[in-house]
């Protein structure tokens, strides 16, 4: 998990507190302060610290004295690993009990595929109401089509095996996309994806979360990623093409407030409650 001076401190909370709240009690918890943080944070790692030593789970805090950014600090924590399996845990998302333990089971049962994902809710991030579910694909042939037009595995929600990861580089930085480009490599690596069928995760959503998917820089961002995959033979020249101009289409020229609009219409699918 890594934690940065604009996570709130109770969604970081709740975070760890149910990123260790599992069936399947993880062995190490490695934690990387990305940058200066104030106390309240200070405060919560002291706590995470003392729930980690109580229930004997080893405790490892990277610190760095600068903002890096996700793809380094996610580096850092891969490597600041000891164990044979890696899990990911966002600082502000809610992780359900068995999700350790159903990831774990699916990999020792499956020794071919070496990274597991699940699918998420979006959920409001103050008053947790759900707002749609993110789809991806379960096996993996049907993860690497949809791979040459999007992101195929909901970065919160993997576990992978930390030797196949090291293999192709370890995450790097890449705006927005250090996932993306991870899961790329491991492609071109030979390894093998499986999305559990299981909404394990609720991710948080706020007022700035389609803000983020759009704009220039971010648009420069993904034509990196489909230029990476037409060099590695993964997308024809018109695959590339389409890809580039529809999100051009979505993240320059279209108003930020049509642009949620269409993600939650076309992107997402709706929560059903039993």
């Amino acid at each position: 998990m890594c934690v940065y001076k604009n996570d709130i401190p109770s969604f970081f909370r709740e975070a760890y507190k149910t990123a260790l709240n599992q069936t399947l009690v993880p062995t190490e918890f490695v934690l990387v302060v990305d940058g200066p943080i104030d106390s309240c944070l200070a405060v919560e790692i002291k706590h995470l610290q003392e729930l980690c030593t109580k229930e004997s789970i080893t405790f490892n805090r990277i610190d760095f004295e600068v903002n890096k950014g996700h793809g380094e600090a996610r580096k850092a924590g891969v490597l600041g690993c000891k164990c044979k399996y890696v899990a990911i845990f966002d600082a502000d998302d809610i992780y359900d009990n068995t999700r350790l333990k159903q990831q774990y089971d699916y990999l020792e049962a499956n020794p071919e595929i070496s990274i597991v994902g699940s699918q998420i809710v979006e959920v409001d991030s103050k008053t947790l109401a759900p707002i749609g579910r993110r789809v991806l694909p379960v096996e993996h042939d049907d993860i690497m089509k949809t791979m040459k037009i999007k992101c195929p595995i909901n970065q919160m929600t993997v576990m992978f095996i930390r030797e196949a990861v090291l293999n192709v580089g370890n995450y790097q930085t890449f705006f927005h996309n250090e996932d993306y480009y991870l899961w790329i490599r491991l492609a071109i690596g030979g390894y093998r994806f499986h999305n559990l069928d299981k909404d394990l995760v609720r991710a948080r959503v706020n007022p700035f979360f389609y803000r983020r998917r759009g704009g220039l820089e971010y648009f420069l961002s993904e034509l990196r990623i489909q230029r990476f995959l037409l060099e590695n033979n993964l997308i024809p020249l018109p695959l590339f093409i389409f890809n580039v101009f529809i999100r051009f289409f979505i993240q320059v020229l279209l108003p930020e407030k049509f642009r949620s609009t269409l993600f939650k219409l076309f992107f997402r699918k709706k929560v059903v409650c039993a």
